[in-house]
């Protein structure tokens, strides 16, 4: 998904055509290697006594067969001379087109002066394999996407999915929530006593399950509420499911929000954001932590989540969560570099805390711990900041933009988080 984002910032800064098309069977145009042999039974009503049939092609729900048909893929358009994107599979490109695939879904952005050579290629490709051609980028992966090309603004949303969900749990009525979470939730004193029944059980991780959807697509503003929630997915209390409800109510009555990626404004530098909520499961003791990266006015990569093991002081935790950022927006930036995107600045972290800071840009190193991971983790920082690889820089705590991904906000604080996030009403008259 952060690759879809990343992607859409550059379709609506570049004023950059975006179209998708399908692949036909996609699993059917894989040959099984002569090696492989896989025998499947007749079809129902075509059965012979004492025969089955060897497969030759990929098939639907066979475990080879994505493998296969990547492999197929990835050699097709090797052929017509697109190089695959580093430490990112399914993204592809050339001098003047960039291509990302799902699976059979495929999305290509091109420049409009390219146009003929774009027809050019999509003649070639249809000698290799069949497509569908779907017009307009305008859903991916129950993702709609909204333009208004004259201002370069461009909206991702998922209203639609989020009404789904809302009806297929029958909580399209009830009462408006304002934030995901009440504030000061502490989910560790729901736990129940016995196990939940099986039924209860799968009812709740399918709600869990939907929520994370979103959460992963674009509303990181219940990010915090899917990674609190999906910790009890084994046994959950009635509280964590009325508070599961609680969390699809609120998507369903704000799913007109959308991340806004928008060029208008001097918005292309990349702002990146880490916080972290020491201690704060009240069982476990182990603290929480999360990111923000938003890029053109919005957010296109945040985390939330619960550190593998326990810090013992606040510090330690910080300095994990920092080392977990560097190395994540390290990613992003070499995925920058891959589809020729040239950030202004360098790689920068903006956090809250100056001790830490002051940490990791001392000379001398001053942080004495017996946890051997976290002082690697706090050398491994100072090192890329004193190589000038990384660069952090303070922020008041209402300048944390990640603040919401740690913890529950309160209504003000939410709204204000939301605005942080680039989240905001998707306009009804765009085409």
């Amino acid at each position: 998904m952060k690759t879809f984002r990343i992607l859409c910032t550059l379709i609506a800064s570049a004023d950059l055509e975006a179209e998708q098309w399908d692949v036909i069977g996609a699993f059917l145009n894989s040959d099984i290697p002569d090696g492989d042999e896989i025998y499947v039974g007749f079809p129902e009503g075509f059965k012979k006594q004492g025969l089955v049939l060897r497969l030759h092609r990929g098939l639907y729900r066979l475990r080879q067969s994505p493998k296969l048909w990547f492999d197929t893929w990835a050699a097709i358009l090797d052929k017509f001379g697109l190089i695959k994107a580093d430490k990112e599979a399914c993204l592809w490109m050339n001098d003047w087109l960039i291509l990302f695939f799902y699976v059979d879904d495929v999305i290509s952005a091109f420049n409009n002066r390219d146009r003929p050579l774009y027809e050019d290629l999509m003649t070639n490709i249809r000698k290799e394999i069949e497509i569908q051609e779907l017009g307009e980028l305008k859903w991916f992966l129950g993702i709609c996407m909204v333009r208004h090309r004259p201002q370069r603004r461009l909206w991702i949303s998922q209203a639609s999915y989020i009404e789904k969900i809302a009806t297929r749990f029958s909580l399209t009525e009830g009462r408006e929530y304002d934030t995901p979470l009440p504030a000061g939730v502490d989910f560790q004193h729901l736990i129940r006593s016995d196990q939940a029944p099986s039924q209860v059980v799968n009812e709740y991780q399918q709600m869990v399950g939907s929520i994370q959807y979103a959460a992963t697509g674009t509303r990181p503003d219940v990010a915090r509420a899917a990674s609190q929630l999906a910790q009890f997915s084994q046994n959950p209390s009635a509280e964590h499911r009325s508070i599961a409800e609680r969390v699809i109510q609120y998507l369903y009555y704000t799913r007109d929000l959308a991340l806004q990626y928008t060029s208008l404004l001097k918005q292309n530098m990349v702002h990146c954001y880490t916080d972290t909520s020491f201690a704060d499961d009240s069982v476990t003791r182990r603290s929480s932590h999360g990111y923000l990266t938003t890029l053109y006015g919005a957010a296109v990569d945040w985390k939330s989540a619960k550190q593998t093991s326990v810090s013992t002081s606040s510090t330690e935790a910080k300095l994990r969560a920092l080392e977990y950022r560097a190395k994540s927006l390290m990613y992003t930036y070499r995925l920058f570099k891959s589809i020729q995107f040239n950030p202004e600045q360098d790689l920068e972290v903006n956090y809250d805390n100056r001790q830490t800071i002051h940490l990791v840009e001392s000379e001398n190193p001053t942080l004495v711990t017996a946890l051997r991971h976290v002082d690697v983790a706090h050398h491994w920082v100072r090192e890329q900041v004193q190589q000038g690889i990384l660069q952090i820089n303070w922020v008041s705590s209402a300048e944390q933009s990640a603040d919401g991904l740690t913890k529950a906000l309160p209504g003000q604080k939410h709204r204000i988080f939301l605005q942080q996030l680039g989240l905001v009403p998707l306009p009804k008259d765009q085409d």
